[in-house]
């Protein structure tokens, strides 16, 4: 049996949801509706982009006062993009909470809430935040955007760190995540 064909979604739907059907992503939360369509491998820009041949509606588009030039990463709780605020003229990672986590209403509090904490650290092994916000429906958090990397890119492109180089970045971590510890907040998604 052929699978069916889906129709596209009704515009005047205003309910929150997330659903995959064949090579398209689409996301709704309030007024807008985000696509992802897959490509064919051959006519990715990306190369060998781990996040496989998916044209990401948000890049080089503009969102309130920052234009989100590229997608920098992502997991469950949503998408994060280097973006340019034209408004102070400087690169801020900006990230997007997930379409499908913005309709429950104790994980929304629950993010601006961790975003205000957050946003009370200053210290230098810890990224600043500039500003949560909600741009037409879609929770955001804008922060300082920190290059270099991460530490598995760097083991990645480079192979295994020299002691002294792997317990410098692990004591830098330990003394952002003392900060945090010091200002009452607990970090619970440690990653590389």
């Amino acid at each position: 049996m052929a699978p069916q064909e889906k129709p596209p979604p009704d515009p005047t739907d205003t309910e929150s949801r997330v659903s995959l059907q064949g090579d398209e992503l689409s996301g709704r939360a309030g007024d807008r509706t985000v696509h992802l369509r897959r490509e064919p491998a051959a006519a990715s820009t990306h190369g060998t982009d781990p996040r496989g041949p998916w044209q990401d509606p948000w890049e080089g588009r503009p969102f309130g006062k920052y234009v989100l030039l590229e997608r920098i990463g992502g997991g469950g709780m949503g998408v994060v993009y280097r973006a340019h605020d034209g408004t102070l003229d400087r690169d801020v990672a900006v990230k997007l909470l997930a379409v499908e986590l913005q309709s429950d209403a104790s994980y929304l509090e629950r993010f601006l809430s961790e975003a205000k904490s957050a946003a009370r650290l200053s210290h230098a092994n810890t990224v600043a935040i500039h500003e949560i916000g909600n741009e037409a429906g879609q929770y955001y958090l804008a922060m300082e955007f920190v290059t270099g990397g991460s530490v598995e890119e760097r083991l990645v492109r480079g192979g295994a760190m020299l002691p002294l180089h792997a317990t410098s970045a692990a004591a830098d971590a330990c003394r952002g995540l003392h900060a945090a510890h010091a200002a009452g907040i607990v970090h619970r998604d440690i990653k590389p």
